[in-house]
């Protein structure tokens, strides 16, 4: 079985730890950043699920890692959406394919 994690706001790991998720409440992103840190030097999970407001924390070791674990799926911020997953997609098929074809102006 995977093991799951979710960083983010205390509110929504109520939530997630129903579900058997680990659950690491942050408030800030420098908070997230740590633990973020945490989690990827300790290996030990293979999905780990945030909100937009720590989408950027994440992103950082994404980008420096270059890991296949831990998988990081982005959920919509409650308040101030900000298309962050989507974008994130959409950097990748851009990376892979060479081309945005996700783009509305290439419709």
């Amino acid at each position: 079985m995977h093991k799951l994690a979710f960083v983010g706001e205390e509110r929504l790991g109520i939530l997630f730890r129903n579900f058997d998720f680990a659950v690491f409440s942050v408030h800030s992103v420098e908070e997230a950043k740590q633990e973020f840190s945490k989690i990827v030097k300790k290996k030990e999970f293979d999905i780990v699920i945030t909100t937009e407001d720590f989408a950027d924390a994440a992103k950082e070791f994404i980008q420096k890692e270059k890991m296949p674990f831990p998988i990081i799926f982005v959920l919509p911020a409650p308040v101030n959406y900000r298309g962050v997953g989507i974008e994130w997609i959409r950097e990748a098929v851009e990376s892979a394919v060479g081309i945005d074809i996700l783009s509305k102006k290439n419709v």
